[in-house]
């Protein structure tokens, strides 16, 4: 008996924080540039999402996948991006950086030639800046996007031309807070 209400308690216990993923949310995503080329490919293969037993699934930020289809070496200029939604614009914050850096510059990314990267985006202002923690181990604290619609302005360097990716995704039901999702149970 002991054994089953712990269990109980430690599967409560797991439910309740946070988990990132990128199963959520369905999406559509367009993508515009000035430059009429295939010579970088930008596409967001999934959103940055938090599962919390009392507010249900949440987006949080977007994956960004660039890839360099060029002989040129590529920068990607993270410091010169941004995200917006509901009409402001954000500085962006990405994965694996710590949380005492949102609101700094985020460091340039680099892709080489034939190379593909992708980076997880998420609006500086809604990271726990108080935490010097990696991105990732305090994920219950960041604020969700309430917007469906949801644009990131990607700034890039190819070689020596400067090129700006506008990604706009659209997210169902996004807008409002999503209902919890059903209570894990561990009876067979």
């Amino acid at each position: 008996m002991k054994r089953i209400v712990g269990l109980f308690f430690a599967s409560l216990l797991l439910a309740s924080c946070g988990t990132f993923s990128n199963i959520g949310p369905k999406f559509t995503f367009l993508v515009t540039s000035a430059s009429q080329d295939d010579l970088v490919s930008v596409s967001v293969p999934g959103l940055e999402t938090v599962n919390r037993l009392s507010t249900g699934l949440q987006v949080v930020g977007i994956d960004v996948q660039i890839k360099n289809n060029s002989d040129k070496p590529l920068t990607v200029r993270w410091a010169d991006s941004s995200i917006e939604y509901k009409g402001k614009s954000h500085v962006v914050f990405l994965a694996g950086t710590f949380y005492s850096d949102a609101g700094k510059p985020m460091p340039d990314g680099h892709i080489r030639p034939g190379k593909r990267a992708t980076a997880g985006v998420v609006p500086a202002d809604n990271v726990p800046a108080a935490a010097a923690t990696a991105y990732g181990s305090n994920q219950g604290s960041f604020d969700p996007i309430y917007s469906q619609d949801i644009t990131c302005h990607v700034s890039i360097k190819l070689g020596d031309e400067s090129r700006v990716y506008v990604i706009r995704i659209l997210v169902e039901g996004a807008d409002q807070p999503q209902s919890p999702g059903p209570t894990p149970s561990i009876l067979p």
